[in-house]
């Protein structure tokens, strides 16, 4: 088992780690939606445009927020984890097709994402321990308790979460890239064009959730327009994704603002 360590790696992880105290824990700065922790994990490894695309990707395609007490997987997870596995094994192995290449680290990406998803349950369920060990201290008016018990749930989410991307980074990288490099070239092929069907996919989801008349309308042109791009230009610049999510957000709230008014 190949085992890599480097001041990125280390970086990476605690960067990443920090991502997703934004999702549920502190701040909602928003600096974890996909399409910025994407464009962070490319910048410490040298490549803002990989992690802009594939962010943007994950944006589309996770843009729908989670409705009740379910926690879905961490989209910030999944574009920092693509992008940092992607990156590293087109280093460290010979290229046979990038976009195949990150086709293959979002399917990882979307793993790890799920897993931090589920890990934020066991972790909430932590916090109610770490609550009730300073419980009787907090009915008593004291503030220490509190902040003790704030301070201990961070730090058990961020030292969690610091773990886990070390060993994805560190381990992982040579695992997924022998698998994947081992892949047939049938197989490659079928990965780079199923990266292709992704912006589709997110405009579907988008079409999901802004299902008003207007809505359907604005919807089919936009997927027109995006398909006809995609289709003829298949090297496409991040500003391009970049608009396609900007597209994506605002049609979704200015749907959720227009039902509001009508209603």
């Amino acid at each position: 088992m190949e085992f890599l360590i480097s001041t990125k790696i280390i970086m990476a992880a605690i960067t990443g780690a920090v991502l997703e105290l934004d999702n549920y824990f502190i701040g909602m700065t928003l600096l974890s939606q996909p399409i910025i922790a994407g464009g962070i994990a490319g910048w410490i490894f040298g490549d803002f445009f990989t992690g802009i695309f594939i962010g943007s990707l994950v944006q589309l395609v996770w843009i729908s927020p989670p409705v009740g007490a379910y926690v879905p997987p961490s989209s910030s997870a999944i574009a920092f984890t693509a992008t940092v596995l992607c990156l590293n094994m087109s280093v460290l192995f010979e290229h046979k097709g990038f976009n195949s290449l990150m086709m293959f680290s979002l399917i990882i990406g979307t793993a790890s994402g799920y897993f931090v998803g589920q890990a934020d349950i066991w972790n909430r369920k932590l916090n109610t321990l770490i609550l009730h060990f300073f419980e009787p201290a907090i009915l008593k008016g004291s503030i220490w308790p509190v902040l003790a018990a704030q301070g201990l749930a961070v730090t058990a989410k961020v030292l969690r979460d610091s773990v886990f991307y070390f060993v994805i980074f560190a381990f992982g990288t040579g695992i997924a890239g022998k698998i994947y490099f081992s892949l047939p070239p049938d197989i490659l092929k079928g990965l780079e064009k199923a990266l292709w069907v992704m912006p589709v996919i997110g405009l579907a989801v988008i079409y999901e959730t802004f299902r008003t008349k207007t809505g359907e309308m604005l919807h089919l042109a936009l997927f027109i327009v995006f398909y006809l791009v995609l289709w003829k230009f298949r090297q496409v610049d991040p500003l391009f994704f970049i608009i396609a999510v900007a597209v994506a957000c605002g049609l979704t709230i200015y749907n959720f603002v227009w039902n509001k008014r009508s209603s």
